[in-house]
């Protein structure tokens, strides 16, 4: 006899969320950053950069590898 699993029958309920409109689908997520370009190094002393938009605010970041 198999065991009846509640979490995972509710489960369907939530992630779909059956009281919704028919053909209603998930706002799609939006992505923090932006890729504006990047800057190549021409010396093996300067490491390659990347020039970063944040989505929200305009705001523009040039980062290098291991930046947080």
């Amino acid at each position: 006899m198999i065991a009846f699993d509640s979490d995972s029958y509710y489960r369907t309920i939530i992630d779909n969320n059956l009281f919704r409109s028919l053909g209603w689908t998930p706002p799609r997520p939006k992505e923090p950053y932006r890729l504006m370009g990047t800057i190549l190094p021409r010396s093996a002393n300067t490491p390659p950069r990347a020039i970063l938009q944040t989505t929200t605010g305009n705001t523009t970041h040039i980062m290098t590898t291991g930046e947080k």
